[in-house]
């Protein structure tokens, strides 16, 4: 399934995001825009209203603090998305499917569990070869 998303619906996106904006009146990605998009399936959030976008940066800050913020075009991005960034983009709309907070939090438990769980047997693989 394609990933569909909206700008339409931001207010200010042009004077914001000005780099997003081609001469040709199209619509171009931004590297925040398209972390946003990233962390939108990571964390199950498809839309930035007023009445989430804190609920949208807890889980990104969540995401961060697990495991380090994301890349984006093989680039790690030194610092997180900030607050003030996320709320720039209050009216985003796609298609991602929305998960209440606490199948987030299984799943990003489990998925940081898993992630520790790998890494220990390897380090335990190792020390039997040495």
């Amino acid at each position: 399934m394609s990933l569909n998303y909206s700008f339409d619906n931001i207010k200010g996106f042009e004077t914001n995001f000005p780099e997003c904006m081609g001469e040709d009146g199209k619509q171009k990605m931004h590297s925040t825009v398209q972390a946003i998009l990233s962390y939108g399936l990571l964390i199950g959030m498809g839309e930035i209203t007023e009445k989430n976008v804190l609920e949208w940066y807890f889980r990104m800050r969540m995401y961060d603090a697990l495991f380090g913020p994301i890349s984006i075009n093989y680039t790690f991005r030194k610092n997180q998305i900030s607050l003030e960034e996320t709320k720039k983009l209050i009216g985003l709309i796609s298609n991602i499917s929305e998960e209440p907070r606490s199948v987030f939090i299984k799943g990003i438990t489990r998925k940081f569990f898993d992630q520790i769980q790998t890494e220990v047997w390897e380090a335990e693989d190792q020390a039997k070869v040495e």
